[in-house]
């Protein structure tokens, strides 16, 4: 265990955090620390913003902080804006009951710190950390958990996955980031519930998923059941594990994202489909999905291509070229081949041709066809000027 207490006055955040408990102690309340920052704090992990809990009902948060957002007021939480733009979620000790969605609770009540420490998700995220006594807090066997490096939920884990199934995916998560064990229970209650994530927004999910590709920790993750039985959920296909296992993406430095979507390209699915999805069921971004055509189209569009189409591909499609030394790092496209790309790039780093010099001779689909074919010639050496194009152009014009 760190030291706690030094570690959060180190922090970042901790002279924003004084301000929010010195204007609640002014009015006799408390203000704890919850969470994951305890969690990560004890197991000496990056902390990047804090959740605060105190025993103020939501009507005095909202008289002491006039100037809090209240998006989540009818859960207990305002969000209290502090320096540099950010913000700390701040809630009521709470209850919550009558999970109808399988996602938010229908009932809210305040509560003490024990009964708030009972409705979370799981037990190494049930800490609180009391500044001002320099204690930790753990109604529930945290810090055991912490110790032994294992994952359990609060209480009956059949409730918890009940009350909120994208627990499910954040389970998987956590997985991934701390390389934790699963309790028994706790997995198999996770397995019983993985259908329930069809529920679930795919905001939510994609959201999860991004975390779990920014934990890097894919040798780990695609060894998880529970992770391979949750794609198959999502997308109706089977992960290739031979083919993904051969390709060692755990060597992969950063390209979270582009390690990601070649896990989900490498689905027993059809391609189509698994874009389908991606798009309309988990709404990724038009950028996002753009990464996911570019290492789909790599993988199978360029498959034996000469460096001079590859060069006419990488001005046509941007962000191509990281994904090509993406695929660098995983053995499947040839680094001397991006290299000779970018060196012909740079010595002929403007066409000889525009498509407004080919308007008044071709017409439509036969302009950008034409110009690929002298943009190939110029890469190859075999043009050298706009006059030697012009004059290829109205050759095969001519009958």
């Amino acid at each position: 265990m760190r030291n706690l207490g030094s570690s959060f006055k180190n922090h970042r955040l901790y002279s924003d955090f004084i301000q929010v408990k010195s204007r609640l102690a002014a009015h006799q309340f408390v203000c704890w620390v919850a969470g994951g920052a305890v969690r990560d704090l004890y197991l000496g992990r990056k902390v990047y913003d804090f959740d605060l809990v105190t025993d103020a009902s939501t009507e005095a948060l909202k008289q002491i902080f006039p100037e809090a957002v209240l998006v989540g007021e009818s859960f207990g939480v305002l969000k209290i804006p502090v320096s540099n733009g950010e913000l700390f979620d701040l809630a009521t000790f709470r209850q919550e009951s009558d999970y109808s969605d399988g996602r938010r609770p229908s009932t809210v009540n305040s509560s003490t710190p024990f009964e708030d420490a009972q409705r979370r998700d799981f037990t190494i995220n049930a800490l609180f950390w009391d500044d001002e006594s320099g204690r930790l807090i753990d109604f529930i066997g945290g810090v055991k958990d912490l110790n032994l490096q294992t994952l359990r939920c609060v209480g009956d884990a059949v409730v918890r996955f009940t009350e909120d199934h994208l627990r499910i995916v954040r389970l998987i998560r956590f997985t991934a980031q701390l390389h934790f064990k699963i309790e028994e229970a706790t997995e198999l209650a996770a397995f019983k519930f993985i259908p329930k994530i069809q529920s679930v927004s795919g905001e939510r999910i994609w959201a999860e998923l991004k975390k779990i590709a920014e934990a890097r920790s894919w040798d780990f993750t695609l060894n998880s059941k529970l992770f391979s039985q949750f794609l198959l959920e999502i997308f109706k296909a089977p992960l290739k594990l031979d083919f993904l296992k051969k390709h060692n993406i755990s060597t992969i430095e950063s390209f979270e994202l582009e390690a990601l979507f070649f896990i989900l390209i490498n689905l027993d699915a059809d391609a189509n489909e698994t874009k389908k999805i991606l798009a309309s069921r988990l709404k990724l971004s038009k950028a996002e999905l753009s990464i996911y055509e570019l290492i789909q189209f790599a993988l199978t569009q360029l498959i034996g291509k000469s460096v001079y189409e590859i060069c006419l591909q990488f001005e046509k499609k941007e962000g191509l070229k990281k994904v090509l030394q993406f695929l660098v790092q995983l053995g499947i496209s040839q680094k001397e081949l991006v290299n000779e790309c970018e060196n012909l790039l740079d010595k002929y780093p403007v066409a000889v041709l525009s498509g407004h010099d080919l308007m008044s001779m071709l017409k439509g689909p036969e302009i950008g066809s034409a110009l690929d074919e002298i943009r190939l010639l110029q890469f190859q050496g075999k043009i050298a000027s706009k006059d030697d194009a012009m004059k290829l152009i109205v050759m095969k014009k001519s009958p």
